[in-house]
């Protein structure tokens, strides 16, 4: 149970986590649940990626829905790394001259990159099914696919510029490990490197934040139009092809946005915590604590990452029909 100084009402003065409940959390998430999800990810992602090329990028939709395959199978490959690496170094299959602490931290900060990635094309995504909905004449004309892919570059971009501010001010330096008696190389941060992460904690935030909201928001739009629209195909007998393609669009995006939501509401209530008790840190009195929420929203982010794929194959006739194309071809191809 959490317990409060009353000099201070918002900060806790006892973990309630225990070292041992946060090393069964750690074998059972990080090394267990963690790694399956990263290599299905991985798995999943690689036959997005195949089947939104044989359907062709050129319309906008499969061209983003190409480049989240892409950032998410980024995102699985090296959380597969990470967690080999760390599962390797338990069990002590070999020596690493890398510190695992280290080695831990430098996956962290290079994971983010495509994991934010796939955050903000989710953004996107779910913000131009909305302006179709909306004004459904002008998106071919002012949403070309390449526009949208500029409108996705520019924030990645710039998440990009705050993390290398970070990451360069990250140097290696052999550490002497008396126990294992030999030098491992170890992360060493500059002086400028605490007000820089700051600045990319700030960033990644209103990142998180703004990309929730719009998303939360954009659901709630597309499930009304999808609504609306399913009124009047209920009076109208007859559909166009391009309608009933529009309404299959919409039902992607709604579970994609959808997903996104639910597994990022874990992140929202980490960064309240966060917000209500400064001590909910890495090196602060709810280390543990911390630790053990961070494993979490890892797996939550690998679900998000692994579940695209039956989001396109539900939904989509025509991602179907790549889908078992592909495993014919095989088949007829050995």
């Amino acid at each position: 149970m959490l317990t409060y100084n009353s000099s201070a009402p918002t900060e806790v003065t006892k973990d309630p986590t225990s070292e041992a409940a946060l090393w069964l959390g750690t074998v059972l998430l990080k090394y267990c649940l963690n790694t399956s999800l990263a290599l299905c990810a991985v798995v999943n992602n690689t036959i997005n990626m195949i089947v939104f090329c044989r359907l062709g990028i050129t319309t906008g939709i499969n061209q983003n829905f190409l480049l989240l395959s892409v950032s998410d199978s980024l995102y699985g490959i090296i959380q597969t790394i990470l967690c080999g690496g760390l599962i390797g170094n338990e069990l002590g299959w070999w020596t690493s001259r890398l510190l695992p602490s280290s080695f831990y931290k430098l996956g962290f900060t290079i994971s983010s990159v495509p994991h934010f990635a796939s955050i903000i094309l989710t953004t996107v995504i779910a913000i131009i099914r909305c302006y179709s909905v909306v004004m459904p004449l002008k998106v071919k004309v002012n949403l070309t696919p390449r526009r949208q892919l500029a409108i996705i570059l520019l924030p990645f971009c710039i998440y990009i510029g705050f993390s290398s501010n970070v990451f360069f001010c990250l140097g290696l330096t052999w550490h002497f490990n008396s126990v294992m008696n030999f030098s491992q190389l170890t992360l060493t941060p500059c002086r400028e490197f605490s007000g820089r992460q700051r600045l990319l904690d700030f960033c990644r935030s209103l990142l998180l934040y703004t990309a929730f909201t719009t998303v939360a928001v954009c659901l709630v739009v597309l499930l009304l139009a999808l609504k609306h629209s399913s009124r009047f195909k209920g009076k109208k007998s007859s559909a166009s092809a391009n309608n009933r393609r529009d309404i299959q669009v919409i039902k992607t995006v709604i579970l994609v946005s959808a997903i996104f939501v639910f597994c990022n509401l874990p992140a929202m209530a980490v960064a309240f915590m966060r917000q209500m008790w400064p001590s909910f840190k890495l090196r602060g009195q709810l280390g543990r604590s911390f630790q053990l929420a961070l494993l979490y929203l890892e797996t939550n982010t690998l679900v998000n990452a692994c579940s695209n794929i039956l989001v396109f194959y539900s939904s989509s006739s025509l991602y179907r029909k790549a889908f078992h194309g592909m495993f014919h071809h095989v088949e007829k191809n050995p």
